[in-house]
């Protein structure tokens, strides 16, 4: 049971963290590459989608969440 809470709450919780810092990180570069008008929306997708990526490939090589 321990697991699975601690397999939401990376899975919850990782993504919105390192994609903070993702964005943080890429947000100049998506402000020059994407169009102004779809800016936030597709910047906001790939950040998502990286620190999703990056939370789950922490999880898979140490064997337990984040938290």
């Amino acid at each position: 049971m321990g697991n699975a809470i601690e397999l939401a709450a990376s899975l919850i919780f990782g993504p919105i963290l390192l994609g903070l810092l993702v964005f943080a990180l890429t947000y100049p570069i998506g402000q020059i590459i994407v169009g102004a008008q779809h800016r936030m929306a597709v910047q906001l997708w790939w950040t998502w989608v990286l620190g999703f990526g990056a939370a789950m490939a922490i999880y898979m090589v140490s064997g337990r969440s984040l938290f």
